[in-house]
């Protein structure tokens, strides 16, 4: 994605009916080593980060910027509530130095705090949620 959107930054866009790509998703794919790393949500943080302001207008891109933050941050909240590794905050943080940024502890922290609000507010989801990832 990230070469396709450089490309575009200097060349036409123009529609090829035909699939010229794949997705490998079985076992041996070069993909499957980080897929607990939720690599999906820093990918698109960083590519709405670099390219946004390329591709729309200004008050759009600040538009999407903030979503895809929001997005991703929750997700780093959820991580956390999961207490992921070590190595799953050190691919994220690798992969935000790329764009000059670093996990924001605190917006992490916050978000986190309120996931555990609305699940001690929502007891009956909270362990209807808990039931289906047991069962899993």
């Amino acid at each position: 994605s990230e070469k396709c959107l450089e490309i575009l930054e200097s060349w036409d866009f123009a529609f090829v009916p035909q699939v010229l790509s794949f997705l490998r998703a079985d076992n041996e794919s070069i993909s499957s080593a980080v897929r607990n790393f939720q690599p999906a949500s820093l990918d698109r943080y960083i590519l709405v980060e670099r390219f946004a302001s390329k591709f729309v207008e200004a008050d759009e891109a600040d538009i999407l910027k903030r979503e895809a933050k929001r997005d991703y941050y929750r997700a780093l909240a959820h991580a956390a509530l999961r207490f992921r590794s070590k190595a799953f905050w050190q691919y994220h943080q690798n992969g935000l130095k790329t764009i000059g940024k670093k996990i924001d502890w605190a917006c992490v922290t916050f978000l986190a705090a309120c996931d555990i609000g609305w699940m001690l507010l929502n007891p009956g989801n909270t362990i209807e949620r808990a039931i289906r990832s047991w069962k899993k």
